[in-house]
């Protein structure tokens, strides 16, 4: 279906990385408590699917990108030698990045009351870290790195059912603050895209 005068094949085809030289380019990211899930947007288009994570997706912020805690606004990326280019970081480093980044934690009650833009936050053992969306009709979807984005239908309590064998530990809840966030958008996302988020 084209749109814009581009068909899909073609807008995909359109959607890159921004390199930025300076901080001045910002958008602001503001809450979105009755979302609905929406995953055929996501993964509609796999360049936006390949490069974005479970951050940007639980933010509901696709071109932030692969954007990690505490670098939404640009910064030069947090790489080290543990596994592909992202670097671990502790759950306290984690917590003290998602302020940084003006996240406000909130208490279970407020996630799951349908009032709030509700993100859960498990740990892995290795201190790797996953976030997950409350949606509108209360259960939680995430995006696995590259991977498509999947509603989770029996998640309807992250800290009792949203752990697993890997990601042992919840972390809490957060939210986006009314007057939003600020980021630095990562990728070049044409319009027609984005006016499905």
């Amino acid at each position: 279906m084209p749109y814009d005068g581009y068909n899909d094949r073609e807008l995909n085809d359109m959607i890159r990385p921004i390199h930025h030289l300076d901080s001045d380019l910002t958008n602001v990211c503001f809450p979105t408590p009755h979302r609905a899930f929406n995953g055929a947007a996501w993964v509609a288009y796999p360049k936006l699917q390949q490069n974005t994570n479970c951050y940007c997706y639980a933010l509901g912020v696709p071109d932030m990108g692969n954007a990690q805690p505490g670098d939404l606004i640009y910064s030069e990326p947090s790489y080290s030698d543990v596994g592909e280019g992202f670097t671990i970081f502790n759950e306290e480093d984690i917590r003290d990045r998602i302020a940084s980044d003006g996240l406000i934690m909130i208490s279970e009650e407020e996630a799951l009351s349908g009032n709030v833009h509700a993100i859960a936050m498990t740990v892995a053992t290795d201190d790797d870290f996953h976030f997950f969306l409350r949606d509108a009709d209360g259960t939680w979807s995430d995006k696995m790195g590259c991977k498509a984005v999947q509603k989770n239908p029996h998640i309807t309590i992250p800290s009792k059912h949203a752990l697993t064998d890997r990601y042992r530990k919840f972390a809490g809840y957060y939210t986006i603050p009314a007057q939003g966030i600020d980021y630095t958008p990562r990728l070049s996302i044409p319009a027609p895209i984005l006016r499905l988020f």
